[in-house]
C-alpha cells in the first residue's frame, strides 16, 4: 500500500488488491479487532490517500467504511464502560488486559473523526484519555510525570538505570492489566497477596481497581503504542484553536550556596526568565541518594558529605515545564 502510494507503479496496486479484500473477517484480529497492526495501516492509507492515486473508488470506500467500523468499535466499547475507556467487550468477556491503553485504542476513533466527525467519536477519545490522565477508580495518571499519583517503576531500562528515581517524563504506562505479575525475585507473591484475589471465583478484585506500583511487562507500551498515544493527543491539542506561536523550552537554574557544611539545611531555588516558578503548580525535586520530594520553587534539605546532584522539573497549568540541574559540594 505504502509502496503504491509513494511511487503510483500500478503493478503495487495490483498487489495490494490482491491481498487485501475490505470485507475479508480473516482481517479481524481473533475475530473481532478491527485495524489490527499493519492490517490497520494499509485500510487507512487507501483510505486517506487511493483518490490521490485515482484508486478505484469501490475499493477506496470498501477500506474508508472499516477505518470508521473501528472508530465506531471504540464508541461501543466506551459507552459499555463507567469509566468511558475502550476496553474491548470481547476482552471485558475473559477478563483480560494486556499492553492496554485507553489513548492507544483512541487512535482508531481519532482516524475515523477525521472521515466522519462526529460527537460519538470525540466522547470517545476523550474519554479513553482522561482515564489514562487519571479519571479511574485508583486515581492513577498513566503517563509519566503527570497527575498526583503517578507512576514511579515502569518497564523501561532507560528508567530503571539512570540516576533519578521517577522515569523520564511523557512516557504512556498501560492503564489496564489483568493481575499482579510474577517477578522473578519475588514470584508470585505479588499475586498471593492481592486480596480479594484477582483469579477469585466469586469475589475477584474488579478489574478496573487493579494496579500497584511495580515492574509489569503488561503495562509497558512499544513504540508504535507510544506513536499512536502521541497522535491521539496532537488530535485534541489541535482542536484548541490555532497556535498563537511556537513555544520553545524555557531555559531555568538552579540557586545553589557556594559554601556548604555537611548536615546544614541547605536551601536551593529554581528560577528561570521567561516563567515564574511561584505559580507552577508543582516542581519535583530529585538528589543523589534521596526520595523525589513534591513542593515550590524553593527545595531545604540536609547537606549529604561530598559531591551531590540535585535536579528540579516545574510544571505548570497550561502544560509547559522547565528543567534545571546542578551539583553542589559539602565539606
Amino acid at each position: 500500500a505504502e509502496m503504491f502510494m509513494a511511487t503510483g507503479d500500478r503493478r503495487y496496486e495490483k498487489m495490494l488488491r490482491a491481498d487485501l479484500d475490505p470485507a475479508d473477517p480473516g482481517l479481524l484480529r481473533w475475530g473481532w479487532w478491527r485495524l489490527y497492526e499493519g492490517w490497520g495501516c494499509a485500510l487507512r492509507t487507501v483510505a486517506f490517500d487511493g483518490p490521490r492515486r485515482g484508486m478505484e473508488p469501490r475499493f477506496v470506500e470498501a477500506c474508508r467504511r472499516q477505518v470508521v467500523e473501528g472508530g465506531r468499535d471504540q464508541v461501543r466499547y466506551a459507552h459499555a464502560c463507567a469509566y468511558r475507556t475502550g476496553y474491548p467487550l470481547e476482552d471485558k468477556r475473559q477478563g483480560t488486559a494486556t499492553w492496554y491503553s485507553g489513548a492507544d485504542r483512541a487512535f482508531d476513533a481519532v482516524v475515523a473523526c477525521l472521515l466522519e466527525p462526529s460527537s460519538d467519536l470525540m466522547q470517545a477519545v476523550v474519554g479513553s484519555v482522561d482515564f489514562d490522565l487519571g479519571a479511574n477508580p485508583n486515581n492513577v495518571g498513566f503517563v509519566t510525570g503527570l497527575g498526583w499519583l503517578r507512576p514511579r517503576e515502569i518497564v523501561s531500562q532507560v528508567a530503571a538505570n539512570q540516576r533519578q528515581v521517577l522515569p523520564p517524563s511523557g512516557i504512556p504506562v498501560g492503564s489496564l492489566r489483568s493481575a499482579e505479575p510474577c517477578l522473578e525475585r519475588y514470584g508470585t507473591l505479588p499475586r498471593d497477596l492481592s486480596y480479594p484475589r484477582d483469579d477469585d471465583p466469586l469475589r475477584p478484585t474488579p478489574l478496573y481497581d487493579r494496579w500497584s506500583d511495580t515492574w509489569a511487562i503488561p503495562t509497558e507500551l512499544v513504540t508504535v503504542s507510544q506513536a499512536r498515544c502521541l497522535a491521539t493527543a496532537l488530535f485534541l491539542a489541535g482542536r484548541g484553536g490555532a497556535p498563537t506561536g511556537h513555544w520553545r523550552a524555557a531555559p531555568a537554574l538552579l540557586a545553589v550556596p557556594s559554601s556548604v557544611r555537611v548536615g546544614e539545611p541547605v536551601t536551593v531555588r529554581i528560577s528561570c526568565p521567561t516563567l515564574d516558578p511561584s505559580k507552577a503548580v508543582r516542581v519535583v525535586w530529585e538528589r543523589a541518594g534521596a526520595e523525589p520530594a513534591f513542593g515550590g520553587p524553593c527545595f531545604t534539605f540536609k547537606a549529604p558529605p561530598g559531591r551531590t546532584w540535585i535536579e528540579a522539573e516545574a510544571q505548570w497549568g497550561d502544560g509547559r515545564r522547565a528543567f534545571a540541574t546542578a551539583t553542589l559540594t559539602a565539606r
